[in-house]
């Protein structure tokens, strides 16, 4: 199936929502558009633990992420 395909799309949010609901019970501030990933925190440590469990799950379905892609940053924001 060619990449942008609306099957492609379709099937990338079946096949993955197993994933929102496992990041979703560890964080809430989570979002996905088919093959890519937002985790929002300010502790780096927790982004951390739940990046290293997501590839874990990943590899159960036989995935994996492209390490060269993750960004672990934290924000902050100013308040006034």
């Amino acid at each position: 199936m060619p990449i942008g395909n609306l099957t492609s799309q379709f099937f990338a949010n079946v096949y993955l929502n197993g994933l929102d609901h496992f990041v979703k019970e560890r964080l809430r501030k989570y979002v996905r558009y088919v093959d890519d990933f937002a985790l929002f925190s300010d502790d780096y440590t927790l982004l951390e633990e739940i990046r290293l469990a997501m590839e874990e799950h990943l590899a159960n379905l036989r995935l994996n992420s492209c390490l060269e892609l993750v960004l672990l940053s934290v924000v902050w924001l100013y308040k006034h």
